[in-house]
């Protein structure tokens, strides 16, 4: 990837002007004609006698790929030191790129009704993952080196700690005297979303330990107390 200085520098020498200009990435795919090489887009460039380029820079953040400490309570008790030393690892890599220089450069003209465009990434950055695939990554890693048997007894004491996470909020949820007014769905409904207003964190684990729509664990404890007042 050609930094500033070099790409003014490259264009002088090609005989083109530059022009700071963004352009839809979505379009660009679907509609431009793209390069795969720095050399073949300079030379369609001179072919066409092309006098006006427009370039745009590309940043990336850390916290796209440093993966958030939260995410080692998701593993069993069993498996959080390593993978713990892991994300650290993984981390402290990530800490040591230099995220003030652009991911990418984006080249392009307009010839006769089609963008010609370029994009040049940062080889700095090519091995980057977004932190939820290195996770998935690390993950995979870590469970082919455990026996079929003792992962399925891993898996099952993940999915019990998940469960005892939502019924903590469950505990919690009985004894709010607002929920106990909530007699029909869409007055559970509301709660609920006032519920992750304060605490946002209740919807993940709660999809975790297996309710994907989450009214639902409402209601299933809305049943509970009505069981129980009804003793």
């Amino acid at each position: 990837m050609l930094l500033k200085e070099e790409l003014f520098k490259t264009a002088q020498e090609k005989g083109v002007r530059l022009y700071n200009g963004l352009c839809d990435f979505e379009n660009l795919y679907k509609t431009g004609i793209m390069f795969k090489s720095e050399i073949d887009f300079f030379k369609i460039v001179d072919e066409l006698n092309i006098k006006s380029i427009y370039y745009f820079y590309g940043w990336f953040l850390d916290t796209e790929f440093l993966i958030p400490e939260k995410y080692i309570d998701r593993y069993p008790i069993e498996l959080r030191n390593i993978f713990s030393q892991m994300i650290h690892e993984h981390n402290e890599y990530i800490k040591n790129v230099d995220f003030n220089e652009p991911g990418y450069l984006v080249l392009y003209f307009l010839h006769q009704g089609f963008i010609h465009f370029i994009r040049m990434d940062n080889a700095k950055m090519n091995s980057l993952v977004a932190y939820e695939d290195m996770l998935q990554e690390i993950s995979d890693g870590i469970t082919e080196e455990i026996s079929e048997g003792d992962l399925v007894k891993i898996r099952q004491q993940q999915q019990r700690e998940k469960e005892e996470k939502a019924e903590i909020i469950r505990k919690k949820v009985l004894a709010d005297e607002d929920f106990h007014k909530c007699s029909n769905s869409a007055s559970r409904l509301n709660y609920r979303n006032r519920l992750y207003k304060v605490h946002p964190e209740y919807e993940e684990i709660l999809k975790e330990a297996g309710y994907s729509k989450t009214i639902s664990f409402f209601d299933d404890t809305w049943k509970i107390y009505k069981e129980r007042i009804s003793k």
